[in-house]
This record gives structure tokens, sequence and C-alpha cells, in this order.
């Protein structure tokens, strides 16, 4: 959380993805951080560039809001609204092994940078070397199997 907003509670907020349409009225979310809790969504709009407002459930006043800045908002991934086949939530690759069109291991997704352009995976290959493979050169994904498959292009994969 960024900080407060007005003198009535709302608290500003910098989403990470795009759950917006996930984040409805009656939402749960869990505060991480020096002010642990629980809290319901009661709404969310549009800030700033790049910043909502929230009005949580319990948080009257700026003070309160104002506390709560620095703590991260987490919305169990269960509340998500389910995508059709064959799509999927960008955090859903961290963990699955990435692998070229012919099978070669590559690594495991640690995590997933967004860029802006194209998201980057980062991924942790063999003797705990990182590389940055564009998100773009996805082929195929199975999350069930933790697999993803990326079409490797001359020069991506090599050290400089």
């Amino acid at each position: 959380m960024l900080g407060a907003h007005g003198l009535r509670g709302r608290v500003r907020v910098r989403l990470f993805g795009d759950a917006s349409e996930a984040l409805a009225a009656g939402a749960r979310l869990t505060l991480s951080g020096e002010a642990a809790a629980e809290h319901v969504l009661v709404a969310l709009e549009p800030g700033r560039r790049d910043e909502w407002r929230a009005t949580l459930e319990g948080v009257r006043d700026r003070d309160q809001a104002e506390a709560l800045r620095g703590c991260r908002l987490w919305l169990d991934p269960a509340q998500l609204p389910e995508l059709p086949e064959g799509e999927y939530y960008a955090f859903q690759l961290v963990g699955c092994e990435l692998v070229d069109e012919d099978g070669a291991a590559i690594g495991r997704v640690g995590a997933i940078w967004e860029t802006g352009a194209s998201d980057l995976l980062v991924v942790e290959a063999a003797g705990g070397a990182e590389r940055l493979v564009p998100a773009a050169l996805l082929r195929r994904v199975d999350l069930e199997a933790r697999r993803a498959v990326v079409e490797l292009v001359p020069g991506l994969l090599e050290d400089s």
C-alpha cells in the first residue's frame, strides 16, 4: 500500500498484474507486514496513474489508512475468476519447468518481471544461473504437469 487518500480511510494501492476484475466488493484480502490482518474490500476505484483507491472494511480514517503504508494486500487465488480453456494467470507459471520445443530442459520459472512491453520469465537454470526469457516466446503451458514450452531463438541462452 502506498498510503492514505483523503480523510475517510481510503488507501492508495498499486496492483501487480491485472487483478482489478477479481477485486470486487466483498473480496477477502489479507494484509502482510506490520499491520497483518484480514480485510473485506468495500470498493475499488481508479486513482492516479498506476494506482487504485481502495475502501477496506474497518479502516475509517486517515490515521488508520496511513498505518497500512508499506503493507501488501493478497487475494486468495481461489477468489480469481476462472479463465477460458488455454488461458492462465501469470503467477501460475512460477514453479513450472521450462523446456524448449524438443523437450530439452531450460530451467524452472522462479519469477515473472512485468516490464510494460513483454513480461520476462526469470528462469533458474542448472547450477544456479538465472536466464531471462520473454513470455512472448511461450508456445504451450500445461499447468497440471507444471511444464511450459518455449520457442528458443538463436542467441537467447548463450552466455555473453
